[in-house]
C-alpha cells in the first residue's frame, strides 16, 4: 500500500462526490463538495440536521446550485505508525453550525453538535455505499484538529516548513486555515469570511466561538475624510460588540501603523501600556 494506491481506493467515492456536487448539481441528493483528501457535506432547506430550522441559507450570488449551508468536513485518516505502510484507516469528521447565531443569540453549541454528527454520518455511509467502497470507521475530530499526514479538506494553497495554509469554501464565503507546527508557534488560526468582515477563530483557545472580528475597509479617494488616508484600514472588533473598534491598522505604502484603544493592551490588570500606537515615525507621534 502507498498514498497513491490508497487514494485510488477512494477514487470511486470522490468521483461520486463530484457528480453529487452542491455547486453545479441542483438535484436534492447533491450535497457534497470534493476537496483535497476528502469532501464537505452541505445541507439544504429540505434536507438538514435537526435544530437547523430557520437557519439562513443562501445560493451565495449564484455560487451554488441551490440554497445551502455547510455542515461537515470529512478527510482521510491515515495510519500513524511510521513502521507500517501508509493506509487510510478511518475518516475524520468535524461539523460546525456557525449560522445558528443568526437565529439564536447564544446557541448552546455550534461545533460537533450531536444532531449534525448523526446527520453527517448517514450521508457519509450513503455516499460510500453508492460508490461501492466499504466505509472506514468514522472518528469525530475535536475543534481545529488536523491530521499530521493529510491536510483538512480544502485546497492547500501554501506549504512550507511548519506551515500549511488551506483554502475552503463556506456558505458565507471563503475560509483560510493556517496550521502551524513550529518551535515558536503551534496550532491553528482560521480566518472565516462573513457579512461583517473576517472572523478570527483559534480552535486551540475556544473550539466554537470566534475571538475577534476584522473589518477591512478600502476607502475611495472621494470618500476619504482625511486627505492622504490609508489605501487599506483594518479595524479590530470584539465579536460581541461591532460598533466601536478596539484598535485599527492603517496600511500605507511606506509601512503599517497600528493603534489600540486605551486599556486594550495591558501588561498587568489596571496598568495599560503608556503608548498604544505602534509603527508611527517619531515626528508623526509628536503631532
Amino acid at each position: 500500500m502507498s498514498h497513491i494506491t490508497e487514494n485510488q481506493r477512494m477514487a470511486p467515492v470522490m468521483e461520486l462526490a463530484r457528480k453529487l456536487d452542491i455547486i453545479n448539481n441542483p438535484a436534492p441528493e447533491a450535497l457534497f463538495e470534493a476537496c483535497s483528501g476528502g469532501f464537505q457535506i452541505w445541507c439544504t432547506l429540505d434536507d438538514h440536521p435537526k435544530g437547523r430550522d430557520g437557519v439562513p441559507m443562501s445560493a451565495n450570488a449564484g455560487a451554488f446550485a441551490k440554497p445551502c449551508d455547510l455542515v461537515a468536513s470529512v478527510w482521510w485518516g491515515w495510519e500513524d505508525n511510521p513502521n507500517l505502510s501508509p493506509a487510510i484507516t478511518h475518516l475524520c469528521l468535524e461539523t460546525d453550525a456557525y449560522n445558528l447565531r443568526a437565529v439564536k443569540q447564544r446557541p448552546p453549541r455550534i461545533h460537533n453538535r450531536p444532531e449534525d454528527i448523526a446527520w453527517a454520518k448517514k450521508k457519509i455511509r450513503m455516499l460510500f455505499r453508492q460508490a461501492g467502497v466499504p466505509c472506514p470507521k468514522i472518528k469525530v475530530e475535536k475543534g481545529g484538529a488536523m491530521p499530521d499526514k493529510q491536510p483538512s479538506p480544502g485546497i492547500p494553497i501554501y506549504i512550507s516548513n511548519g506551515l500549511i495554509v488551506n483554502l475552503l469554501r463556506t456558505e458565507t464565503g471563503l475560509r483560510l486555515a493556517f496550521t502551524f507546527d513550529r518551535p515558536e508557534a503551534r496550532g491553528t488560526i482560521i480566518l472565516d469570511e462573513s457579512g461583517y468582515g473576517l472572523y478570527v477563530l483559534c480552535p486551540d483557545v475556544h473550539p466554537e466561538q470566534p475571538l475577534a472580528l476584522l473589518d477591512l475597509f478600502y476607502p475611495s479617494p472621494e470618500g476619504q475624510k482625511i486627505p492622504g488616508g490609508p489605501p487599506l484600514q483594518i479595524d479590530l472588533f470584539s465579536p460581541a460588540q461591532t460598533e466601536d473598534p478596539l484598535g485599527q491598522a492603517r496600511c500605507f505604502p511606506d509601512g503599517t501603523r497600528v493603534r489600540f484603544e486605551s486599556g486594550v493592551i495591558e501588561r498587568k490588570t489596571g496598568k495599560a501600556l503608556p503608548d498604544h500606537e505602534f509603527g508611527y515615525p517619531e515626528e508623526e507621534r509628536a503631532k
